[in-house]
């Protein structure tokens, strides 16, 4: 995010920058240890209900295939 106002890289809109600014919580230099650690586990379990999904989908289209 260029400009740190929000709008994310090009203007695209906040979330938009592969989750490297200061929104998500890399290189937010002044934010608390406390708060980072809430934001890595919050991304952790969201990739985790994610997989969780992928992993149901696949299941589902091999089934379907026999």
């Amino acid at each position: 995010m260029p400009r740190f106002d929000g709008t994310g890289p090009s203007g695209a809109g906040p979330m938009t920058g592969g989750r490297m600014g200061r929104c998500f919580g890399f290189g937010n230099w002044f934010r608390s240890k406390a708060s980072q650690k809430k934001s890595i586990a919050d991304y952790r379990k969201a990739l985790e209900e994610e997989l969780k999904a992928v992993r149901e989908e696949e299941a589902t289209l091999l089934s379907e295939e026999k």
